[in-house]
């Protein structure tokens, strides 16, 4: 059994949770803390303080991955056959109609 405990972006405060989910999609620490609510004047500082507190940094290394996970997944693994199908059926019907061009 597996005893390391795992990070979850609930064991953050919503505030610190915004902050990394508006990381991940802007990668700009200062717009990020902004976005999150954190002042306006001293966000740059914040944003800095933020990546290199550990629980923060560990949850924005998780929310890249499941991101990454989520993008490396097909979109529609289903629907590919019909759509070829639907393709050669339109590519046949064109080549036997008179007057169609063969592909040269």
């Amino acid at each position: 059994m597996n005893s390391t405990p795992v990070m979850t972006s609930t064991s953050l405060t919503l505030r610190r949770q915004k902050f990394v989910s508006e990381y991940v999609e802007t990668g700009n620490a200062t717009q990020a803390a902004r976005l999150a609510g954190y002042a306006e004047r001293s966000a740059h500082v914040t944003g800095s303080r933020l990546l290199r507190n550990d629980k923060v940094a560990a949850a924005i290394e998780i929310e890249r991955q499941t991101l990454r996970a989520r993008l490396e997944r097909p979109l529609y693994s289903g629907y590919t056959a019909p759509l070829n199908e639907q393709a050669d059926e339109q590519d046949s019907e064109h080549e036997s109609k008179p007057g169609a061009q063969s592909g040269a």
